[in-house]
């Protein structure tokens, strides 16, 4: 055989070109590839055209070579196909066994009732009479009034196949209706006659099913529930979800039937078993749970399944068969058991459960137990367990370095049962939150322990989720506010994940809210659910559990980064800052060739923020070389001050000539430039300074204007040696500075030593009467930013105030109504437009303008990605500008107002 990748790409290159002789040549030994390789061949043909894959697939499912399995995933494949392109179920019919047949009975129902080929339909009709499947009796009647004789005879001999007495009526009415047909009179007289030999047989059998109760045999209607079993089986998740609703309306009379027609070998049958056997509330059904249980599955989501299930049924008995549970080596299974034994704890489990914590070591049993009741929230348990200094110690230690969520919850508890002391003990030796903004997920899981035990590992991960039980909760939610991206169980009741991707499809891309569906070892559902011609990417990605925390944890950063990276290319401003939002959320992904490209390339009104979250050495690597390219943009005074507002001092001046721009022509750059020189002057620094004081240049003014404005303290410190500037530096904040700026300075001064000279500055200073002037609000991250605006706006005789963050802006606006609001791109690494959104729920566009405001290249006019928002804002106003164009507009907007 050749090699893998040559025989791929050889047998990829005859695939595209429909070589059917090509193909048959180099799959004749298909059975002997490993299974991973089979299935990307596979993969590979459902890309061809359809009658290329068509011939190959008949090839493939006609080699008498294959293994059971092979032609198994072979056969899968073609009823895959089967569903979109009728004509593959010919090549099921022809090789599939009476397994396969039964399997694509709901697939062939549905076909009966659109397809117009009497060939196609008479090997439908003749295979659905081999599996004796009683759901399809009625279509197939139709077709013994059907204008062909060959259906005819296909339909009365599958009726006859079939047996039940819902099909001899069938065949009774129909030749009432057609006395002529001998074929149909004489296939009934047999049937009738078969049916009387049996006639003992049945009434012995119909004694003893009278002395069972609950049993498959009392239903009405057996075809129904044999339909409904069929459809728990079926490949679509919405066939799944419908049938488990459906048999738990039934009631507890289902229960042997459904139980006895789980698959063992399918962790999906298993745990779909389970759902409806805890939604019967009934005990044989508690039994049957805790018989699925104790067999012990490998596969941790069916053991998750089986206590959830008992949790689902309410039981209050069986804690002695749960305990085993919380020492199981899978955590979200001892998250689980803990959750299903809260509600059933007798005095005798809650014994059991503290000596066996009081008798374990450190490190064993006592800390899986202790940690499992509290990730669970399983507050009966914890309060129970809490008088046991072993439970306490344990529980404690663990609550102090817990995601603040599960400790607060925990600390408020303890408090509301009267253990306050332990509650203040527990918060005074635990982490304290860091205030940052974080990537938002929505899980939506019908499973409240899968779902807590995922949104456990995303808050340790400093992720933070927020929980729904179902989809449409979910789409409400998503009204008000939108996360960075979803995870969803599949197979949620109600809405489930195909039909919830088609809707925020509607509204949202992949990239502006990514979906991940998750579930166990199934066959990828969007490839069956996706609508015809859409690339089951467009609506999300499918993930194959188990995932560990780790692993969960870094695929929701991974997902989240790489269509990050893809929204920051979007033409609209709003989508780009969600982008970077989303970045700074989470900088870990990031990598130095992404920040490189992100940097040159990118809008750096919101790229250059990314650098503060990077580490020294990095960022070092990252200037030294791109030290040119960003050289040449730095002609733009826009780029200049995002870089000294956003970048290391020490790394700028180490990669730029920063000396240069404290003359800056741009007020704004020169109070940036003179930050960054302050941060740590050198003497050379100082010593240009000083001469420059001394100097008759013009420019010295500026560059006083530039220390006193931007604070720059240490220059200050270092100057006031020289006379000069001490001189300037009087007359500046005696007659030009702000009330607010001169008394900082003063203050300054008299901590340092200078009481006269703060003195002097006081007795000539020229006060201004208060500001009432109309209110304007400043939002922006940056200290310098907001001081240089708010400067401006006093001298415009207007009453700014600042906020460093949207929260705090919000939270004034809740009670004080500005006449302007000024708002940055970014603040604190999250996106301005929900902030705008929030604003507007508020005040309207009329009352209250908003003005963007921007550091960096210019953003575009192409602001929102609806365009009914357009009125939203005023505009994007960037930093730095000239006096005149800043007074301008400020008066121009209040104005309209």
């Amino acid at each position: 055989m050749k090699h893998p990748s040559v025989l791929f790409e050889t047998l990829s290159a005859a695939i595209k070109t429909g070589s059917l002789s090509e193909c048959e040549t180099l799959l004749k030994e298909f059975a002997t590839f490993p299974p991973a390789f089979q299935n990307k061949i596979l993969f590979e043909i459902s890309l061809a055209h359809d009658d290329a894959a068509f011939g190959i697939l008949a090839f493939l499912a006609a080699s008498g070579d294959l293994t059971g399995k092979t032609k198994k995933r072979v056969l899968d494949f073609v009823l895959d196909k089967a569903h979109a392109i009728s004509r593959f179920i010919d090549i099921y019919l022809d090789f599939s066994d009476m397994d396969g047949l039964k399997k694509a009975v709901p697939l062939m129902a549905g076909m009966l009732l659109t397809e117009t080929d009497p060939a196609r339909l008479g090997g439908m009709i003749r295979s659905i009479g081999k599996t004796g499947d009683p759901s399809c009796i009625d279509v197939i009647a139709d077709f013994i009034f059907y204008d062909h004789d060959d259906l005819k005879k296909e339909a009365i001999q599958a009726l006859g196949a079939i047996g039940t007495p819902n099909a001899l009526a069938k065949l009774k009415k129909a030749a009432m209706t057609n006395k002529r047909d001998r074929f149909l009179t004489e296939t009934l007289e047999r049937l009738e006659k078969e049916a009387l030999t049996g006639e003992m047989a049945d009434i012995k059998a119909a004694e003893q099913r009278a002395c069972r109760k609950d049993t498959y045999e009392s239903l009405e209607d057996d075809s129904d529930l044999a339909q409904l079993l069929m459809m728990l089986k079926a490949p679509s998740l919405t066939d799944q979800n419908l049938a488990i609703e459906l048999l738990v309306e039934m009631g507890p009379k289902v229960l042997p039937a459904v139980a006895g027609s789980m698959d063992p070998s399918r962790s999906r049958s298993i745990i779909n078993t389970l759902m409806i056997l805890s939604r019967l509330k009934k005990s044989d059904a508690v039994q049957a749970i805790l018989t699925i249980i104790q067999l012990k599955h490998p596969d941790p989501h069916v053991r998750v399944a089986g206590y959830e299930a008992i949790l689902r049924s309410g039981t209050e008995m069986a804690g002695l068969h749960l305990m085993a549970g919380l020492e199981d080596p899978s955590r979200p299974v001892r998250i689980a058991a803990a959750k299903a034994l809260n509600g059933a704890a007798s005095d005798i489990v809650i014994e059991g459960l503290k000596g066996k914590i009081e008798t374990c070591g450190k490190k064993s049993a006592r800390d899986l137990i202790s940690e499992a009741i509290v990730d669970g929230f399983s507050d009966t348990l914890f309060m129970r367990l809490i008088d046991s200094d072993a439970f306490a110690f344990t529980a404690s230690n663990y609550l102090q370095s817990a995601p603040e969520p599960i400790r607060k919850h925990f600390t408020d508890l303890l408090r509301l049962k009267g253990r306050r002391a332990l509650a203040r003990s527990i918060e005074y030796h635990s982490e304290k939150p860091v205030d940052a903004h974080r990537l938002t997920v929505f899980i939506i899981d019908a499973s409240p322990v899968m779902g807590q035990i995922y949104a456990r590992y995303l808050t340790g991960h400093h992720i933070s989720p927020f929980l729904f039980s179902g989809a449409e909760e979910a789409l409400n939610a998503l009204l008000s506010a939108r996360p960075d991206l979803i995870a969803m169980d599949p197979f949620c009741s109600g809405m489930d994940g195909v039909a919830f991707a088609g809707e925020i499809r509607k509204r949202f891309s992949p990239e502006e809210l990514p979906l991940l569906l998750f579930d166990y070892g199934e066959p990828d559902v969007f490839s069956k659910n996706a609508s015809p011609g859409e690339p089951p990417h467009s609506m999300g990605r499918y993930v194959k559990k188990p995932m560990t925390e780790k692993a969960f944890a870094a695929l929701v950063s991974a997902e989240n980064f790489s269509h990050a990276l893809k929204l920051v290319q979007s033409p609209f401003l709003e989508n780009r800052c969600l982008g970077f939002s989303r970045v700074l959320a989470d900088p870990l992904m990031l990598q130095e060739e992404e920040m490189r490209k992100l940097l040159l390339a990118g809008d750096l009104t919101v790229v250059l923020p990314l650098l503060k979250k990077v580490s020294p050495n990095r960022q070092s690597t990252l200037l030294s070389q791109m030290r040119e390219q960003l050289l040449q943009k730095m002609d733009d005074p826009g780029v200049r001050l995002a870089l000294f507002l956003s970048l290391d001092p020490h790394e700028l001046k180490a990669f730029f000539p920063m000396m240069r721009y404290i003359h800056d022509p741009h007020e704004l750059v020169r109070m940036a430039a003179v930050a960054v020189v302050a941060a740590n002057p050198s003497e050379a620094e100082l010593m240009e300074i000083r001469n420059i004081m001394e100097s008759a240049s013009p420019e010295k003014k500026d560059l006083v204007a530039a220390i006193i404005e931007g604070r720059a303290m240490t220059l200050f410190d270092a100057l006031l040696s020289s006379d000069a500037f001490t001189q300037l530096s009087s007359d500046y904040l005696s007659f030009i500075a702000s009330d607010s700026v001169r008394k900082e300075w003063t203050g300054f001064l008299s901590k340092t030593g200078r009481k006269v000279l703060a003195r002097s500055i006081l007795s000539n200073a020229q006060t201004k009467d208060a500001l009432q002037g109309k209110k304007v609000f400043v939002v922006d991250e940056s200290m310098m930013v907001r001081r240089y605006m708010e400067r401006k706006l006093h001298e415009m005789n207007l009453n700014p105030q600042g906020f460093s963050s949207y929260e705090q802006a919000l939270k004034a606006l809740s009670s004080s109504k500005p006449a302007l609001l000024l708002c940055g791109l970014l603040v604190a690494g999250a996106s301005c437009f929900p902030f705008i959104d929030q604003v507007r729920t508020v005040y309207g566009r009329e009352t209250t303008p908003v003005m963007l405001v921007s550091t960096g290249i210019d953003p575009g006019a192409a602001l929102f990605r609806d365009p009914s928002k357009k009125g939203d804002v005023e505009g994007v106003f960037r930093l730095p500008a000239p006096d005149p164009l800043f007074r301008n507009k400020i008066q121009t907007l209040l104005s309209q107002k």
